[in-house]
């Protein structure tokens, strides 16, 4: 008895002290991090037996969702043991850490017992922490080129960096930004505030304190554009095909958040890992609140942007994936499809019915009825006889035709170019054990999936498609289903047995009941580069790509491989914006579709995929006329603007109801085409300078608190604000307008100024959408034509000067050759506008190579105090209207944008 009584006096010392550390006072339930985050299995003996804490019954919580099972403050983790050579790139810090021994919350067997930390520069506003196993051994990385590295900017950066620095210490790592002491990346010290590393063969974890008020970002997700930082919420990201719906993951991936806290000051962390993963905000403490990132494969690789403005931090993240691609001027018009038109015949007819009632419509496009069978690169003999010769009939308007790929090829189809050739070139994905090709199934019935890693995929690419496009001169391509999506689960056989990328031993929340593989293909299918475990979400990047790659080469002799190209993904990932544009997926035609699409599109604006939309009037299910208005009016500012609809639902076309909604329509439509001008030098702003095309107000008006949480208005560039109606019957609705800035209604006579300011109700009658012009910009417009093409051809433009309280205001236009020519020819014009108190002028930054007819034909100012005794421009009096504030100049015949423009009015 005497032998045993220090061992139990050990074990009750030791279970005191466990319980110590699981009291609310000890770890506070904010701060409290999941230790068992699988749907189903917890327990308190199973909790207990990952060395965790269980909640007392008797605690109170505000939240269902917050853990049970959670990590005491001691909980084992990996400690200091010392540093190690810099490796190539300059990284500033080099350390080894091994774990403690004791309870683990994965088998020992897939624990790995030593990482190592790497802290970099990636630029002098961009610090790069990777977390990783030993150096020595080989873990999957994201084959991602990344840009906007600069290491002689690392001297100046503008963080700081502490790390363990003691053998023993404890894994801890925290960047600060250095102009004000604000902590951007913190994984809590000896203290173990906010839980410890985990990082096992297929389980990685690891909690930071975010020191903010508000974020954005964390993936493709419908539901409000702000997160919320008061209440346990969990987004997933694995690329899926489904249905946006709350609190799924759908078809893209991006693991970016954007931060703002007190005076607007703003951070942003990106995690680079393509494996299945998903990010934990815990409800804030005071001002900083507990984000868990996990992942099931890969490494750790943080880029933290240092901002410290909003615009600062969107434009890092962009410089760091690349820019943008510049859209092709047409593409910017309004865009018209369906699944279901069934034949040529009928899509003919829709065309010709809404070109008959001067719709405005710049591009026909064809889901999969147009193939044969619903193979790739084949048109139907029946049903689309004649489809080339529709093409050239359209080009002949000047307009332009877009059709859908799907990834996978038809197996078994021998005689098809698609598949013969695949075969020949073997670059199919493969089975698990390398012996055969992964079967799924999709629109053709059994398919077989292009590897787009392999060497060869792109020329595979463009021979399949060679012949397609020589007699079906296309415009654009859109690439769906490429997820991908399957309809078999895995594959026509399953997947292996056992295998552990097929049945990982945690798997995020994902759709499906936790099947990693439901809905797509085997994660153990092999690819060139790896396992599809680690390439599933890159899937649509490598295609985009190399679908990118076609068009730029293609065979049909109409197309400078010198311009931008048009193509549209469903499903992305970070870095696909350099070839691809995207659109959100099979939305419903309900009005909590309508009102989340706003903010999905401002989430991608902040990932850099800023030509992005919502199907108009919505894909699945029945739409309304009342509901097909209000998202055409809100469509008329979306990045990008497609009417489409789903196979058997009744025309959602604007000719298909009844005269006054197609008047409406009609209306919006061409005040899209009207606005064309600013939206397209937005686009280009976008390109050249990393900024967001659609944006929230928060990202203009930063220091405006009241601004974070507003998702159902947004600006488009700096100076449009928008502000749809997105509730069945309103006709009025609340806008918020910003005290700092003067605001000026579109709708107004004489665009009369809006003088309260701050919260208001403003009529909102089913004919117009609230729309405002910001004080301080210059916006230039034109007539709307019925499309592009003669529109830029033969409308002049109008200049509208909105000044500032202080009479300033200043804006810009980018206008080129044919709206399709790559930037770097220097085919285009760019010019500057300035505006002070009662004069205008521009300055030139960039000059036509070549003459194109940039004439001005009218000048409107607005918020004009009194009338002017005269006003002269470049030098000669002109003849204006002058009324409420509105200062109207027309007839500028003779006025060349060009050249320098001079105004005055007194």
């Amino acid at each position: 008895m005497a032998c045993q009584l220090p061992l139990l006096a050990l074990l009750l010392t030791a279970a005191s002290a466990t319980a110590m550390q699981c009291s609310t006072s000890a770890l506070p339930h904010n701060a409290r991090v999941d230790c068992w985050p699988e749907i189903v299995g917890a327990s308190e003996s199973a909790c207990h037996g990952r060395g965790c804490c269980w909640r007392d019954d008797s605690e109170t919580v505000n939240d269902d969702s917050e853990p049970f099972c959670f990590y005491p403050a001691d909980y084992p983790t990996y400690r200091l043991v010392g540093s190690r050579d810099s490796p190539a790139g300059g990284a500033e810090l080099a350390l080894n850490f091994r774990r403690d021994s004791g309870p683990s919350a994965w088998p020992p067997s897939r624990q790995i017992d030593q990482v190592s930390l790497s802290v970099s520069a990636h630029s002098d506003r961009v610090a790069r922490i990777q977390i990783a196993d030993r150096p020595d051994t080989s873990r999957w990385r994201v084959p991602l080129p990344l840009f906007g590295g600069d290491e002689t900017g690392a001297a100046a950066q503008q963080f700081s960096v502490r790390t363990s620095s003691s053998a023993g210490e404890r894994f801890f790592v925290q960047v600060t930004r250095n102009s004000d002491g604000w902590p951007l990346f913190d994984t809590g010290s000896s203290d173990g505030a906010f839980g410890p590393l985990l990082f096992a063969d297929q389980f990685i974890q690891l909690s930071i304190g975010l020191s903010a008020q508000v974020i954005y970002g964390l993936g493709e997700h419908l539901g409000p554009f702000a997160k919320p930082l008061n209440q346990w919420k969990r987004f997933v990201l694995w690329n899926r095909d489904a249905e946006p719906n709350p609190d799924r993951n759908l078809y893209g991936s991006h693991n970016f958040l954007l931060a703002v806290g007190g005076g607007g000051r703003a951070f942003g962390i990106f995690l680079l890992n393509s494996n299945a993963q998903e990010v934990m905000l815990q409800p804030r403490l005071g001002q900083r609140a507990t984000v868990t990132y996990r992942t099931i494969g890969g490494i750790l690789d943080f880029f933290v942007f240092v901002g410290p403005t909003p615009k600062d931090v969107i434009q890092q993240y962009h410089e760091l994936l690349g820019p943008p691609m510049m859209p092709p001027l047409w593409s910017l018009g309004y865009h018209l499809c369906r699944f279901g038109f069934g034949t040529l015949d009928r899509l003919k007819f829709i065309y010709e019915r809404n070109v008959k009632i001067n719709i405005p419509i710049d591009v026909m496009w064809s889901d999969a009825d147009y193939m044969d069978g619903f193979k790739d690169w084949t048109v139907g003999a029946e049903k689309y006889s004649g489809f080339d010769t529709f093409i050239k009939q359209i080009h002949s308007q000047h307009r332009s035709v877009v059709v859908i790929v799907d990834p996978g090829i038809k197996n078994n189809s021998t005689g098809y170019l698609a598949y013969d050739l695949g075969l020949k070139m073997d670059i199919w994905m493969r089975t698990a054990d390398n012996k055969s090709y992964i079967v799924g199934a999709v629109w053709p019935g059994d398919v077989l999936w292009p590897d787009f890693t392999h060497p060869n995929a792109t020329l595979y690419w463009q021979r399949s498609s060679n012949e397609f496009l020589f007699k079906y001169p296309v415009d654009g391509l859109w690439i769906d289903m490429n997820e991908p999506s399957s309809f078999y689960q895995g594959s026509d056989t399953g997947c292996p047995k056992g295998n552990p990328l097929d049945f990982p031993p945690y798997v995020p929340h994902i759709i499906g009941y936790n099947i990693l593989y439901q809905g797509t293909v085997c994660p153990s299918a092999r690819q060139y580069l790896g396992s599809h475990y680690d390439l599933h979400n890159l899937y649509s990047y490598f295609e985009a790509k190399a679908t990118w790659q076609v068009l730029r080469t293609r065979p049909d002799g109409q197309k400078d491989n010198r311009q931008r190209q048009f193509v549209l993904s469903r499903s992305t990932f970070p870095g696909i914006q350099r070839f691809a544009f995207h659109w959100t997926g099979d939305n419903n035609a309900d009005w909590y579709n309508l009102r989340y699409s706003l903010s999905t599109i401002l989430s991608f604006n902040l990932y850099g995929i800023v030509n992005t939309g919502t199907d108009v009037c919505g894909f699945n299910s029945a739409t309304t006329e009342e509901l097909c208005i209000r998202w055409t009016q809100l469509g008329a500012f979306y990045p990008f603007m497609r009417n489409h609809n789903s196979l058997g639902l009744p025309d959602q076309d604007p000719a298909a109801f009844s005269p006054i909604a197609q008047q409406i329509m009609r209306y919006h439509i061409s005040l899209r085409y009207a606005f064309l001008p600013y939206m397209y030098t937005e686009f280009y702003r976008a390109t050249a300078n990393g900024s967001t095309v659609a944006r929230s107000l928060m990202e203009e008006f930063p220091n405006d608190e009241e601004t974070w949480l507003i998702d159902d208005q947004f600006m488009f560039g700096p100076a449009l604000m928008i502000c749809p109606v997105t509730v069945e019957g309103a006709v009025d609705r609340q806008v918020y307008f910003p005290p700092s800035a003067r605001w000026f209604d579109v709708h107004a006579q004489y665009f009369a100024e809006v003088t309260p300011k701050g919260l208001q109700t403003v009529p909102a009658p089913l004919e117009n959408i609230p729309l405002y012009i910001r004080g301080g910009h210059v916006i230039p417009m034109q007539d709307p034509g019925n499309d592009t093409y003669h529109q830029k051809l033969l409308q002049p433009f109008l200049l509208i000067v909105a000044p500032d309280a202080d009479g300033l205001a200043s804006g810009s236009l980018f206008w080129d050759r044919n709206g399709v020519d790559d930037l770097s020819l220097g085919n285009y014009q760019l010019m500057e506008f300035s505006a002070s108190k009662g004069s205008l002028s521009s300055r030139l930054v960039h000059q036509f190579p070549i003459g194109v007819q940039m004439q001005l034909f009218g000048l409107q100012v607005l918020g004009v105090a009194t009338k002017p005794a005269n006003v002269i421009v470049n030098g000669r009096k002109r003849q204006f209207m002058y009324s409420n504030g509105w200062l109207s100049v027309s007839n500028l015949v003779g006025v060349d944008l060009k050249s320098p423009l001079r105004a005055s009015w007194n």
